[in-house]
């Protein structure tokens, strides 16, 4: 059975939300997508170093490029002077 993908985008409304304040849907769908990720790299015997490193690696990404649109988003807002 095919699961339809949440993300969640950082954005003025999140960033400083913990996750206790989060949706529990929201961090179970989160938590079955590592748990299918740790299963795939098993499966891979990709080990667990190799495999906090992917994730490392993407967080990182994806937190550069909110931070980027967060930046550009206020830049738009801003009146030009």
């Amino acid at each position: 059975m095919m699961k339809t993908k949440q993300t969640l985008e950082p954005n003025e409304e999140t960033t400083d939300l913990s996750p206790h304040d989060r949706e529990p849907s929201v961090l179970k769908t989160v938590v079955e997508y590592l748990d299918l990720a740790i299963e795939a790299a098993a499966a891979q015997d990709i080990g667990t170093g190799e495999l906090l490193g992917l994730f490392s690696y993407y967080t990182h990404g994806i937190a550069s490029d909110a931070r980027e649109r967060a930046l550009d988003a206020r830049v738009a807002r801003e009146p030009s002077g």
